[in-house]
């Protein structure tokens, strides 16, 4: 979704210099075109070939960027495209922040259904979602600078909705351990790396709305997660069905 072809040139170029060519271009830190470049017998051809195929350039240490007109480059996209990937990013986060809410409200129920004290139903539902976002947040945002953004949400937005299935249809001690703790980690990527995802799709001054709306939507999230999870627990439902719910939203998003 994200930087995909800008990565997979950079992993060419070190694999390139790994085998002994240097990537000096000049004296400058400035970026150069690939016309420029190949006046120089530093970079072999065939790095020059794949640069010049992905629309990419490189400055004097190496580090190989979009060209400014680069049609790869997330800030040259259609404006509908850059809308729907925002959209996305936004309904992710909405979806991660209700689920991250509910567990107190359905600390309860969940405690006589599956035969435990308040306070380890309590911990099993919030506590380990929450220690689990910390632990993404430092996973993720590293990870999707080697990996490129969009194969990671996509993968992590799958194993999610596979584990709030699992909570839902089999809900048990060790189902919720595992479910909440990985969801939570999951949960980071939306919440961690969307701030990098929307800085490389817009501009500053459009980047402004774009993360506000972002963070509108987490808002929300927050206040709805609450009055859904105290709904549906009380109804004739069960608190379990929160997780049916979010796992059919989430297969429909994805």
């Amino acid at each position: 979704m994200f930087g995909a072809p800008q990565q997979r040139a950079e992993a060419r170029a070190f694999h390139a210099s790994e085998r002994g060519y240097s990537t000096t271009i000049s004296q400058n830190d400035k970026p150069m075109t690939i016309s420029e470049i190949s006046s120089h017998d530093t970079i072999p051809d065939p790095v020059l070939k794949v640069l010049s195929d992905e629309h990419l350039t490189v400055n004097d240490k190496g580090l190989v960027t979009f060209a400014h007109s680069s049609p790869a480059h997330p800030r040259q996209w259609s404006l509908r495209r850059k809308l729907y990937d925002s959209a996305i990013i936004a309904l992710l986060e909405f979806a991660t922040t209700v689920i991250s809410n509910v567990g107190s409200n359905v600390a309860g129920p969940a405690a006589t259904h599956i035969d435990v004290s308040l306070d380890v139903s309590m911990f099993c539902l919030a506590t380990l979602y929450m220690l689990g976002q910390a632990i993404g947040g430092l996973i993720f945002p590293p990870v999707t600078e080697v990996f490129g953004s969009k194969s990671i949400y996509v993968s992590s937005t799958a194993l999610y909705a596979a584990l709030c299935f699992m909570i839902g249809f089999a809900p048990s001690l060790g189902t919720i351990v595992t479910g909440r703790l990985l969801c939570g980690m999951l949960s980071a990527m939306p919440t961690c790396v969307a701030i990098g995802s929307m800085e490389n799709i817009w501009d500053t001054r459009a980047r402004i709305w774009a993360i506000a709306a972002w963070a509108a939507a987490g808002i929300f999230a927050m206040a709805v997660g609450p009055l859904f999870a105290i709904f549906v627990s009380d109804s004739t439902l069960g608190w379990y069905v929160l997780y049916d719910t979010l796992y059919i939203h989430l297969v429909r998003m994805y």
